[in-house]
């Protein structure tokens, strides 16, 4: 590393811009991992055993020389190779086979190559994990939610005639002990995986699909950020401006009115119900005519104030 030195004129030059910096002075052990790929197809075989080369599907990952008796078996398989060796006189680096993930092109097999690839935890949740999480019968309780601001019945046209928009979000460590076998489990995977026909989730299924998973007219425990808003608008009800008078955070309990899918929320927008421009907050549960006038409407507000918002944010630069 660096350090200051004096210039010509004997004067010590300013570091106090520079950053440490240094370099590789040798490799005490590679990192191999293992890899996936194919073998190429070989001409002529003269004896029993095949000098082959393993093509990684990893194109930044040189060909790999390995010797196998099982060059016709492994033709059109994808299967995994891990590097023993690169002399400095080879080309390749050498390598020996390790195992056989299926056919090439098969989706099963492709799943696999993916997730091998890229280190993506895929194992079962084990016993130990398993045993951190709540009973199968886990409530919300007086005792249990202590602290948390109930959002179940919120207004959202508050008395002074302004309005409340909430975000939320599943309130995961209520459920996780920091430091436990499931906590660092989490860590681990960092994060839910969703291929095509399947999901990997980072937490287990009873978290993720039910107790920290926001359905609609169940009861959860979230983490909220509030937003008064006020809105300016004409005769007609058309949004003008809106501006945030006020916001706040907290750990809450609330009650989704309906979960919807992006299609879903598109055509309530596309075609909201006629009625009230401002969603009505109300205990009694609406009926099927009632919620979709009420979504409806809800959803319209909702997309007319982020689109003044985002026009105001895009004006101040």
């Amino acid at each position: 590393i660096g350090v200051a030195a004096p210039t010509l004129s004997g004067d010590v030059a300013d570091v106090s811009d520079l950053k440490p910096c240094g370099k590789v002075v040798g490799i005490v052990q590679r990192n191999w991992r293992r890899y996936c790929g194919s073998i190429e197809p070989v001409a002529a075989q003269t004896t029993a055993t095949t000098n082959v080369l393993f093509v990684p599907v990893d194109r930044k990952i040189p060909k790999i020389r390995m010797i196998t008796r099982q060059h016709d078996t492994l033709l059109d398989k994808r299967i995994v190779v891990a590097i023993d060796s690169w002399p400095v006189d080879s080309r390749f680096p050498l390598g020996h086979y390790v195992k056989t993930l299926g056919v090439i092109g098969d989706k099963e097999t492709e799943t696999q190559v993916l997730l091998l690839e890229h280190d993506i935890p895929c194992q079962q949740f084990s016993d130990k994990v398993l045993k951190c999480l709540p009973p199968a019968d886990w409530t919300i309780t007086p005792e249990n939610s202590k602290g948390r601001t109930d959002l179940r019945h919120l207004p959202v046209l508050l008395p002074n005639g302004h309005i409340e928009v909430g975000v939320h979000i599943a309130d995961v460590t209520h459920f996780v002990e920091a430091g436990s076998a499931l906590d660092l489990e989490a860590a681990d995977r960092g994060t839910s995986t969703y291929l095509v026909d399947k999901r990997l989730d980072m937490l287990p299924g009873f978290l993720t699909t039910q107790l920290c998973s926001l359905t609609s007219t169940d009861d959860h425990f979230a983490f909220s950020v509030l937003w008064e808003l006020k809105i300016e608008g004409n005769e007609v009800r058309v949004i003008l401006c809106v501006h945030v008078i006020d916001v706040s955070f907290c750990k809450s309990i609330i009650r989704s009115i309906a979960s919807l899918s992006y299609g879903e929320a598109q055509v309530l927008l596309d075609d909201p119900a006629s009625g009230s421009s401002y969603l009505q907050a109300s205990s009694a549960t609406p009926s099927k005519a009632d919620k979709k006038l009420t979504l409806g409407s809800g959803i319209k507000t909702l997309n007319d104030i982020a689109m003044r918002l985002k026009a105001k944010r895009i004006q101040a630069g």
